[in-house]
């Protein structure tokens, strides 16, 4: 059995030679597995021995052992990925896999830049999230592309993984996106596709074919199956044979982790070929720096920042785009914290604002000061909400030195005893201050705690009461850009 828990071959031509709809054969596995044993309905509760039992008289060994990896798995994915999708995997997919959100913005920049007839190729594409949005995004805006010449079949995506066991997942995921109709199919589909096992460095596509592509890389960071690899040049491939590629194709974007400095790489002064860089988080949480380049990276040389907010009724996903091609400023001046006080409000930046280095820019536009100091990711303040979608603000009822005594007794004056805390800056652990300040009050509250440097004791740590957050009121609704933004690639 493969240790990254997969389709041996008797499996996977198991599946494979199955009638009908994978994605339900599937699922019909794993229920019966699931049925009755300790773990009753619980979802994320492992398999029994009675239930592997059961499932090795039902459909032999192999499928036996298969399934339960794919439980595990599975159980191990729901974390980063409730949907349930995809619905197979490997231990490194889980690790590398971008949440769906990410992805269905990514192939909607792909889709844009699309024609009826366009190649896209992704070139590492783990267990093939990212192929089945990039094939739902073509699908959608096929309608609007010109209808392909006679003997033409439309356009044609190409997924390729180095890793058998990968391409084999990313073949049953795609299979299974159809079989469950997010993907058209027959008559009405428009778009091919194919899985191969290859590497990036070897394309599957001639010469001029790759440079008519639009390609998705994304090199793999933990070359050796388990460690992230911090030095670019030590992943697979290293990211200046993924930046060869990507200039030789028609328009290219390049996965990387937005941790990565990219002045220090020299992204940011790249002459060779024009490109643009993109951090993107989502609902607050950074996920990805996006390097693009070709007809993908237009206004080159630009910062953009992008925050995607996913509808509370289940409505879709909002993007909102804040950019700057001038250089990265400092901050304001920063805003005493012993003036701090009610009338005011703490306000917390989208992390792409510091990972861009825009939040000078961004700051300075919206009168927004750090408190005390310039420390990264720290409090900003002001005397108003800001109404962008890069900002999440609280009205500030009290501050006060973060003292337990002090501290609970102001809360206890509010009636307030839970606390959930928001820290920066602070030795502690948010879990370590929560437990610190609780009371016995029957309302739940929400603190800042926060260390100012340069002061020490008692006096260094500062702890602010907040109210009610303010009202997103600059979030756009899903499929939209925010007020006052652009979509920049369309520029």
């Amino acid at each position: 059995m493969d240790s990254d828990g997969g389709m041996e071959a008797e499996v996977w031509k198991q599946l494979r030679a199955g009638e009908g709809d994978l994605a339900a054969l599937w699922r019909s596995i794993r229920m019966s597995a699931r049925a009755g044993g300790a773990a009753g309905g619980d979802p994320d509760a492992p398999l029994t021995l009675g239930q592997i039992e059961k499932l090795r008289a039902a459909h032999g060994p192999e499928m036996a052992r298969f399934a339960s990896l794919q439980d595990e798995l599975t159980r191990r994915a729901r974390k980063r990925f409730p949907e349930g999708r995809p619905l197979f995997w490997t231990s490194k997919g889980i690790e590398q896999a971008t949440p769906a959100a990410v992805s269905e913005y990514r192939a909607s920049r792909f889709a844009a830049d699309a024609t009826g007839d366009s190649v896209v190729w992704d070139a590492c594409c783990g267990v093939g999230s990212d192929a089945v949005a990039i094939l739902r995004a073509l699908e959608l805006r096929a309608p609007e592309l010109q209808a392909p010449e006679a003997g033409d079949h439309g356009s044609l995506v190409i997924a390729t993984d180095w890793d058998a066991e990968s391409a084999r997942c990313a073949a049953a995921n795609l299979r299974a996106a159809f079989d469950e109709g997010s993907i058209p199919t027959g008559a009405a589909a428009r778009t091919r596709h194919v899985i191969l096992r290859g590497d990036l460095r070897k394309p599957p596509l001639a010469r001029a074919a790759v440079a008519d592509a639009l390609v998705l890389l994304d090199p793999d960071r933990r070359p050796d199956g388990e460690h992230r690899e911090p030095r670019p040049e030590r992943w697979a491939p290293p990211l200046s044979q993924t930046l060869q590629l990507a200039r030789s194709a028609r328009g290219a974007c390049i996965k990387l982790p937005p941790s990565l400095d990219a002045t220090a790489e020299g992204l940011d002064c790249e002459s060779e070929t024009p490109l643009r860089l993109e951090w993107i988080s989502l609902d607050g949480e950074m996920k990805e720096l996006a390097l693009w380049t070709g007809s993908l990276g237009t206004s080159p040389g630009m910062r953009l920042a992008t925050a995607l907010r996913t509808s509370q009724a289940g409505k879709g996903t909002a993007a909102a785009h804040y950019s700057s091609h001038a250089a990265p400023v400092a901050l304001p001046a920063p805003f005493p914290v012993d003036r701090l006080g009610p009338g005011m409000w703490l306000v917390e930046l989208d992390p792409t604002l510091w990972q861009s280095e825009l939040a000078g820019h961004f700051c300075a536009e919206h009168d927004l000061a750090p408190i005390e100091a310039e420390v990264r990711g720290m409090f900003m303040v002001s005397d108003r909400p800001p109404t962008s979608p890069f900002t999440r603000a609280w009205p500030i009822l009290e501050s006060l030195n973060a003292d337990r005594k002090r501290v609970r007794k102001a809360l206890r004056a509010r009636q307030i005893g839970p606390v959930t805390v928001k820290k920066r800056n602070h030795p502690r652990t948010s879990l370590e201050l929560e437990a610190m300040f609780r009371g016995s009050g029957p309302r739940e509250g929400l603190l800042a705690v926060f260390r100012v440097p340069g002061r020490r004791g008692s006096l260094g740590s500062v702890a602010v009461i907040l109210g009610a957050g303010a009202p997103e009121t600059g979030a756009p609704e899903p499929g939209t850009t925010a007020p006052g933004t652009t979509e920049p690639w369309r520029e």
